[in-house]
């Protein structure tokens, strides 16, 4: 008999894959976008230094339970809705999550436009004082560009998607780094505007907290799971706290940045208004017209990296969904024409603000509800076959 549980041991244990660590990147790259960059920024002068105490409560109490659920059902369950493997409704509430996935796909091409068309002004404007009048003009082409390019990198292997990840992760923080270092410099870092713990009495900044939560970890979006499905050796209560920290530490240090030189700026500014502040953060980092140029279509450039890769692991629901009907090349395209005919008014010139709104602080929390009512069924389930209940 002891040959048998020795094989059975064998049998039983996780394979090892050599890319686990690339594809915990992806995951990384999906809960370190421009949630965690941009809009991290702006909630914290929105609502001050206390959304960043409720922003680490959230994560705590229910980012963290949540996420490792949903790598542990990922390694579980295998389909593309694995909801559906614990709960009747499941199917259900993953097509509204992949809904909601498809909203932010559209939204993040017109932030791929805008970035581009920002990056190049940018650089216009500092180094040869021309206004680029003509560059938003240009925006319904970069979003073109943007979502043929999101249509090839969602065919490439998982192996090639995961290393993009990674140098994307590695390529924002090393910007970041940069402009924190700088503010360090002229004047000590900031994080935020100023601190008023009675605005946690609101329920509002609990909300927009479990929204941005939502948003930046791509969480009841379907997208973590998926990530699990590529890792055989994932343990999820370590792979949570590893994309957790990750997120916490790179919005901490988006904050740094922002803060610490271009505190007044970023202060006036609300979400419509995210992206200019990090124009006055380069100009006040780089009082040299030409290292400010030359640095800041470098930054630019990564923040279209950073969204390029969030916006490709938004997509995986939805695609998964259509890989069903059509192939996986054919639903690429598909989904990411779809998706260009809804950004399109955005590129041209319509805020995005009340869709993201719509997205990020009613739809995600619904979501959210969810995939917590699933999860409750599915152990109420188990303990009443138990006979615990």
């Amino acid at each position: 008999m002891k040959p048998h549980f020795i094989v059975i041991a064998r049998a039983g244990r996780r394979p090892r894959g050599r890319c686990s660590g690339g594809s915990l990147f992806s995951a990384v790259g999906a809960a370190f976008g421009l949630g965690s960059v941009v809009r991290f920024p702006a909630m914290c002068a929105c609502y001050g230094g206390a959304f960043l105490a409720a922003y680490a409560v959230v994560l705590a109490v229910f980012a963290y339970p949540a996420l490792r659920a949903e790598f542990a059902l990922g390694l579980k369950h295998r389909g593309p809705f694995p909801l559906k493997g614990i709960c009747p409704f499941g199917g259900f509430v993953g097509g509204l999550s992949a809904a909601n996935c498809f909203i932010m796909c559209a939204v993040d091409i017109s932030v791929i436009a805008a970035l581009s068309t920002d990056g190049c002004s940018f650089y216009a404007e500092v180094n040869y004082g021309g206004s680029a009048a003509y560059m938003p003009a240009l925006m319904p082409v970069w979003g073109s560009i943007a979502a043929i390019a999101l249509a090839v990198f969602a065919s490439l292997s998982p192996r090639a998607r995961s290393r993009a990840a990674r140098a994307a992760v590695l390529f924002q923080f090393a910007c970041l780094a940069v402009l924190a270092l700088c503010g360090a410099g002229r004047g000590g870092l900031h994080l935020a505007p100023g601190v008023e713990f009675s605005a946690l009495l609101s329920p509002r900044i609990w909300l927009a907290a479990l929204g941005q939560a939502l948003l930046s970890l791509s969480l009841a979006a379907g997208v973590m799971p998926s990530f699990a499905r590529e890792i055989p050796s994932l343990r999820p209560p370590r792979a949570a706290g590893v994309v957790i920290g990750a997120n916490f530490a790179g919005s901490l240090l988006s904050c740094a940045a922002v803060f610490s030189l271009a505190g007044e700026a970023a202060s006036a500014a609300g979400i419509d208004a995210a992206f200019q502040v990090y124009r006055f953060a380069l100009s006040a980092a780089f009082p040299c017209a030409v290292v400010c140029g030359i640095f800041g279509s470098v930054f630019y450039l990564s923040l279209i990296f950073t969204s390029f890769i969030s916006c490709s692991a938004l997509a995986r629901p939805p695609l998964a969904l259509l890989q069903q009907k059509l192939s996986p090349k054919g639903a690429s395209a598909a989904f990411f024409a779809f998706a260009l005919v809804v950004a399109l008014p955005f590129c041209a010139g319509v805020s995005p603000a009340p869709l993201d709104f719509f997205g990020c602080e009613l739809l995600a929390p619904l979501c959210a509800l969810a995939h917590v009512a699933c999860f409750a069924f599915a152990v109420l389930t188990e303990r009443s076959r138990r006979g615990i209940i």
